[in-house]
C-alpha cells in the first residue's frame, strides 16, 4: 500500500502517514514499556502476594521467553491473517492479558498471565514495524523508522519510572492496567488510519513448532536449576533440573544444525564467524541490560533509600546513556567500521562496571546516577552496532533468518540476566549484590570485547 495521495508536495510526511507512525508506536512502545516497568516494581508485588524476590523475578523471566520464543511467530501469523489484522489480534491479546494480571490472585496465576502477555507482545513489536514498513511512502522510510525506533527506545526510560510511580503508591495492579488506555488508543487508531494490506494469504511458511517447544523447556529448566541453588543448596532437584536442561538443549542444538533455516533459533549461521561475534556479544548485551534493570532498582532503594518514582531513577538514567548512545552509534560504525567500535565500548563498559561494583555501596546517589549514564553512554556503543552488523556478515539470502535469531537470543540471555540478579539481590546483602552483579558485568563484557574483533571492520 502506498500513501503518496495523502503526502504533502514537498516530501514532508501526509497526515495519514503521520497518524499511523504515532499508532504504531504506541503499540511497539507499550510492548517494550510493559518489558520493563514490572521490574521497578517487583519487591512490591512480592510483599502483596507473600513470594521472595527470586520467585517473583520470574514475572519478567517469563515474559522475556514467552516473547522471544513467538517473535519469529510473527511472519508465519502475518503470511496468514496479514499485517492489519495481526496487529488488532496481537493488540487484543495484550490488553486482555493485561487485565488477567491485574487481577491475579496469586503469584503462579500472575505468572501464567505474563507468560501469555509475552506472548502477545513478541507478535506486537514485530507486527508493527511491519505494519509502518508496509504502508510508510518509500522515499519516507528512513525518516518513519527513524521515528518507530527512537520511540521503542523510550521503553527503558519511561517504564521503570511508572513502575516505581505505580509501585510506590501500593496499587501495583495499575501497573498492567495502564495497558488498557493505551491500548484502546492504539486499536481504534489503527481501525482509523491502518488500512487492508497485501499478505493474507498464506505463503508455505510454516513455524518450528519443535523448536518453539524444547527451546524454552531447556532454557527454562536450566534458570529453574540456578533459582533452586539459592534456596536448597545442596539438594537433587537443582542438579537433575540442570541436567535435564542441558540435555533438552542439546537436543534442540542437534534438531537446528539439522533442520537450518526452518529452526527457529538458525545455529546453522553460527558457520559465519562474524554471525557467531554478533550472537555471543549481544547475548551479553542482553545479560547485562536486564541484570539492571531487575538488580538496580532494588540495589538503589536499599542502600540510599529510594522510594517512589525515585527508586527508578538509577535504570532512567542508564536508559537516557543508551538512547543517545544507540542512535549515534550505528550511524558511526557506517563509517568506522563496527570493530573498532564495538571494541573500544566493551572495554570502556568494563572500566565503569568496575567502578559501580567497588563504589555502589558508598557513593553519594548524584554520583551513581552519573555512573549510570556514563554506563549507558558506552553500553550502547556495544548494542546498536553489533546488531546493525548482521547484515554484513551473513549473505543476503540468510539475513531473514538471523535477525529472529539474533532477537531471541537477547531475550533468553536478558531472562539469565534477571534470574541471577534476582537470586544475587534475595540472597546477599546489597553492598555485595551490587559487587558480584557488576562484576558479572565486567567479565562478559570482557569476553564480548575479545568475540568483537570478529566482527566486520570498515567496508
Amino acid at each position: 500500500m502506498t500513501t503518496t495521495s495523502q503526502e504533502a508536495p514537498s516530501g514532508a510526511l501526509g497526515i495519514r502517514t503521520v497518524l499511523l507512525v504515532v499508532v504504531v508506536s504506541v503499540a511497539a512502545m507499550m510492548a517494550v514499556i510493559d518489558g520493563t516497568i514490572v521490574t521497578a516494581s517487583l519487591r512490591d508485588i512480592g510483599a502483596d502476594l507473600g513470594a521472595p524476590l527470586s520467585q517473583v523475578v520470574w514475572l519478567t523471566v517469563g515474559y522475556l521467553i514467552s516473547a522471544g520464543v513467538t517473535m519469529p511467530l510473527s511472519g508465519c501469523v502475518i503470511d496468514r491473517l496479514g499485517p492489519r489484522r495481526t496487529l488488532f489480534w496481537s493488540l487484543a491479546l495484550f490488553v486482555s492479558a493485561s487485565i488477567l494480571c491485574s487481577v491475579a490472585w496469586s503469584l503462579p496465576v500472575l505468572i501464567l498471565f505474563r507468560v501469555l502477555q509475552g506472548f502477545a507482545g513478541g507478535l506486537l513489536e514485530p507486527t508493527a514495524v511491519n505494519v509502518a514498513a508496509s504502508s510508510a511512502p518509500a522515499a519516507r522510510m528512513g525518516a518513519v523508522m527513524s521515528v518507530l525506533s527512537s520511540t521503542i527506545n523510550i521503553g527503558p526510560v519511561v517504564g521503570p519510572l511508572l513502575g516505581s510511580l505505580i509501585a510506590g503508591s501500593g496499587h501495583w495492579p495499575w501497573i498492567f492496567l495502564i495497558n488498557v488506555p493505551l491500548g484502546a488508543i492504539a486499536i481504534v487508531g489503527a481501525a482509523v488510519v491502518v488500512r487492508p494490506m497485501d499478505g493474507a494469504q498464506p505463503r508455505g511458511s510454516r513455524p518450528d513448532l519443535i523448536g518453539m517447544v524444547l527451546l524454552p523447556l531447556g532454557f527454562v529448566s536450566v534458570l529453574l536449576s540456578i533459582d533452586r541453588v539459592g534456596v536448597s543448596v545442596g539438594g537433587w532437584l537443582p542438579i537433575l533440573l540442570g541436567v535435564f536442561g542441558v540435555a533438552v538443549l542439546a537436543a534442540y542444538g542437534r534438531y537446528s544444525l539439522r533442520g537450518g533455516h526452518h529452526a527457529v533459533l538458525d545455529l546453522t549461521l553460527l558457520r559465519h564467524r562474524g554471525f557467531r561475534a554478533a550472537l555471543l556479544t549481544m547475548a551479553a548485551v542482553g545479560f547485562a541490560m536486564y541484570g539492571q534493570l531487575v538488580g538496580l532498582p532494588l540495589i538503589a532503594a536499599e542502600d540510599h533509600g529510594l522510594t517512589g518514582i525515585a527508586a527508578g531513577l538509577p535504570v532512567a538514567a542508564l536508559g537516557v546513556g543508551c538512547l543517545v548512545s544507540m542512535t549515534t552509534a550505528g550511524r558511526m560504525s557506517d563509517r568506522l567500521g563496527t570493530r573498532p567500535i564495538v571494541v573500544t565500548a566493551a572495554v570502556l563498559t568494563a572500566g565503569v562496571a568496575v567502578a559501580i561494583a567497588v563504589s555502589a555501596s558508598w557513593l553519594p546517589l548524584s554520583g551513581l546516577l552519573s555512573l549510570m549514564v556514563v554506563f549507558g553512554l558506552t553500553f550502547g556503543g556495544v548494542a546498536a552496532p553489533t546488531f546493525s552488523s548482521i547484515y554484513r556478515t551473513v549473505p543476503p539470502d540468510r539475513a531473514p533468518y538471523a535477525t529472529p535469531s539474533l532477537f531471541i537470543t537477547v531475550q533468553l540471555a536478558a531472562a539469565g540476566g534477571a534470574t541471577v540478579a534476582g537470586l544475587l539481590v534475595d540472597h546477599l546483602a546489597p553492598d555485595w549484590a551490587a559487587t558480584w552483579l557488576y562484576g558479572s558485568f565486567t567479565v562478559l563484557l570482557l569476553a564480548a570485547a575479545g568475540v568483537a574483533r570478529w566482527l566486520p571492520g570498515r567496508q
